[in-house]
């Protein structure tokens, strides 16, 4: 099933179930795909424009960095959401607590949030948005404090700099800037093609030229898309026991959306 190196690590594992005590076995096995979780995708993200946000993500992940909170921020479709989503990941695969919340004008995602275990991790998106919500900004400040007197981290995801708020309360401005202000730079063409190749081997299959070129002609260009629709070429594949992805393949998912 999965191409390249055979003393490379497989991701895939295709293992037969047994049946529960004291139910009817089946005729034959039924198998069922067992999914080793990427080991580290903030490969994904590399380029050399975000070589120091991407180090100081994996550093704050680990839990070893000084400053237990970072602000970071870029334009639309640079892969924001899905940096948060890989950084929770990364925590979890680690056996550590993880909460992600994403500013809401019509619900406050901070409101009676109480950290009261060490070490927690939590990740907010959309900050953009809490510039008109006074009332999420104050919870969001409490909530800040909590996790310093918890040793928590906190990593908050924007599409503006902290310096572009115009009414944001000044001790949650400062204290968010604490552990640095990094722009997500988005990838280029061919930091894109790499970048899905690399994620793809690391999922235990080959994507080759020819798809990611169709994938990039024929879809959304945005990191968040793209990294979304490789989880589905994944999915799909695993599903149908297929060991090679193909355009057509590829063009029947995408004709699904």
């Amino acid at each position: 099933m999965v191409m390249g190196d055979s003393s490379r690590i497989r991701r895939r594992k295709w293992i037969a179930s047994k049946p529960a005590v004291g139910a009817m076995t089946p005729s034959r096995q039924t198998i069922i795909p067992m999914v080793v979780a990427e080991s580290n995708g903030f490969d994904s993200f590399f380029s050399e424009d975000n070589a120091q946000l991407i180090d100081q993500l994996k550093i704050l992940a680990s839990g070893q960095r000084s400053r237990r909170v970072l602000y970071l921020y870029g334009a639309s479709g640079s892969g924001k959401s899905h940096l948060l989503h890989t950084f929770g990941e990364v925590v979890k695969g680690c056996g550590k607590k993880h909460l992600h919340l994403t500013v809401n004008p019509l619900d406050n995602p901070f409101d009676s949030l109480a950290v009261s275990e060490r070490d927690a991790y939590i990740t907010v998106d959309g900050f953009e948005r809490i510039e008109s919500l006074p009332d999420c900004q104050r919870s969001l400040l409490t909530l800040f404090e909590q996790l310093t007197n918890h040793s928590g981290v906190l990593l908050v995801a924007s599409a503006i700099p902290l310096t572009q708020f115009t009414s944001l309360l000044p001790d949650l401005s400062s204290r968010l800037s604490l552990g640095g202000v990094y722009c997500l730079r988005p990838l280029g063409e061919n930091a894109k093609r790499e970048a899905l190749q690399a994620a793809a081997e690391r999922r235990g299959f080959e994507l080759p030229d020819s798809v990611v070129n169709f994938i990039l002609t024929h879809y959304e260009r945005d990191s968040t898309a793209l990294f979304s629709l490789l989880d589905r070429i994944d999915n799909s594949a695993l599903a149908e026991q297929r060991s090679r992805i193909t355009i057509p393949f590829v063009r029947k998912l995408i004709g699904s959306d």
